[in-house]
């Protein structure tokens, strides 16, 4: 017996197919097959002079009645992922045939559970992404149907300064590349590669945002079972027919994560704005306010002094330290004198 488990997102291709191989209806006609889910009630149907056997949508004891079309709310806005709607767990098939025999297996319907992990390296201005998913389900590795990585941005842009750092302005829409899974590895076909990463650079100061969609084939083989494993089987013993196999095509499998990046240079864009905003006021207060113009001559001492740090670090790839005497300027120039 062969079992194709076809989840797929497009829910007119939603089928379960049983097919009977070297059927002989004299010993198989008259018994039954029955699907049992993992939750709710099973569904049977007689046996006929047929050798295949369609469960859809119709059935609705079968379906996820919680699935629905989600936004994928991390991303584009106007994006939706639908997924296969089939119940995911441990499923029950029990066969009987004319003479009553009866034979019972079960097996697990799920999607990996998606890691994507990142390392952002802003002295580099590198964000490395890393696929560290356990693709592995009953037993097996499946078979890529599609894979697609992506990390995207909106839009920066900061205005010359002559500030330190490099200053980036990024496209409106940055996309790195698409990876193809093959045999529990991630090749990639991106700009620049390594074993189980790939590498995005330049990085921007920018929300960006990680997306993964993806559709794969699991093939594997059904586990013998009783009623006094699982109560769903009505199989008293075990027999020595044939376990059945089972094809799995998931649905689509997709998430969308923001990876938010300070760099640099665009930390030095803002702070810079702010300290030539308190050298105009300074400049202004000179004539009209002296015990004012002291007040701010004093903040631009400390911020030009943190701006000197913030640059020494950034010189010698220390971007955090940079990053860190660059958030103390803005708390020094953000204080309201006028």
């Amino acid at each position: 017996m062969k079992i194709t488990f076809n989840n797929s997102h497009i829910r007119s291709e939603q089928v379960i197919t049983v097919y009977f191989e070297n059927y002989d209806s004299e010993t198989w006609s008259g018994g039954h097959v029955e699907l049992a889910p993992p939750f709710g009630a099973k569904v049977t149907q007689t046996l006929t002079s047929s050798d295949t056997y369609r469960f859809t949508r119709e059935d609705k004891t079968l379906l996820d009645g919680s699935n629905r079309v989600q936004d994928d709310c991390n991303l584009e806005p106007t994006e939706t992922i639908q997924k296969g709607d089939f119940k995911r767990g441990k499923w029950v098939v029990n066969y009987k045939d004319s003479g009553g025999a009866i034979t019972s297996a079960s097996f697990l319907i799920k999607e990996p559970s998606i890691n994507i992990d990142y390392d952002v390296n802003i002295s580099n201005s590198t964000c490395e992404l890393y696929d560290k998913t356990n693709y592995k389900m009953n037993g097996g590795m499946p078979k890529t149907k599609s894979y697609s990585l992506k990390f995207t941005a909106p839009a920066v842009e900061c205005a010359n300064t002559g500030t330190m750092g490099r200053v980036y302005t990024a496209p409106e829409s940055w996309n790195s590349g698409s990876l193809m899974y093959i045999n529990n590895r991630a090749s990639k076909a991106v700009a620049t590669t390594e074993d189980d990463k790939f590498i995005v650079t330049p990085i921007y100061n920018a929300t960006y945002y990680i997306r993964y969609e993806s559709e794969f084939t699991y093939t594997f083989s059904a586990t013998p079972i009783t009623s006094e494993d699982d109560s769903r089987a009505t199989a008293t013993t075990e027999n020595n027919l044939e376990t059945p196999s089972v094809i799995y095509e998931t649905g689509k499998v997709a998430m969308g994560s923001p990876v938010g990046i300070t760099s640099v240079a665009q930390t030095t864009c803002d702070v810079w704005e702010r300290i030539k905003d308190i050298d105009i006021k300074y400049k202004q207060a000179l004539c009209k306010n002296t015990i004012l113009a002291d007040k701010l001559r004093d903040i631009l001492d400390r911020a030009l002094q943190l701006y000197v740090l913030a640059k020494k670090a950034n010189e010698i790839g220390n971007a955090e330290l940079a990053l860190l005497y660059l958030s103390k300027i803005v708390d020094v120039t953000k204080t309201r004198l006028i």
